[in-house]
């Protein structure tokens, strides 16, 4: 199965002639375009609803997305984490 991830994330009227890629910081109106892109790339909500909760909760360190042709292609981002043992607890 081959999935159009543009057609669903594509948000702007930039004519399509530029095919660099571009990683640049989350802007505000990104979320559902983020959203879109988790939910293609894992198959399931899980994940985007994830990101999204993370987001709204301030969670998120970096948001990072690749743009390429004016969509949105691609999403990274980190959060904090504790990793707990009976032993020890790390600050990730």
């Amino acid at each position: 199965m081959h999935l159009n991830i543009r057609a669903v994330v594509c948000t702007s009227s930039r004519p399509k002639d530029d095919r660099r890629l571009t990683i640049r910081l989350e802007k505000p109106g990104d979320a559902a375009a983020i959203h879109q892109v988790n939910l293609l790339a894992f198959g399931q909500l899980l994940e985007a609803d994830l990101v999204d909760a993370l987001r709204q909760s301030g969670g998120l360190i970096i948001s990072l997305v690749a743009v390429q042709d004016g969509c949105l292609v691609g999403h990274i981002a980190f959060s904090p984490v504790t990793i707990t043992s009976s032993t020890a607890t790390i600050a990730a």
